[in-house]
């Protein structure tokens, strides 16, 4: 498995769960994985964890 791209923490931004972005994008815990391997959703690995900014997953709740 490739390692999730990481951002900067940003002062206020709340980490969220794998299954967290999940329910809130309503899409599976398997697409959310998939999204920050390819890239598209960035993580930030603690440890064995993967962690998602609040910021990074509001942006894909944006309509295009």
């Amino acid at each position: 498995m490739r390692t999730p791209n990481t951002t900067i923490p940003r002062a206020g931004d709340g980490l969220l769960t794998t299954r967290q972005v999940a329910a809130r994008l309503q899409i599976s815990t398997r697409t959310v994985r998939r999204l920050a391997a390819m890239g598209t959703l960035p993580a930030v690995r603690i440890g064995r964890l993967v962690r998602f900014h609040q910021h990074d997953v509001r942006l894909l709740e944006r309509p295009l």
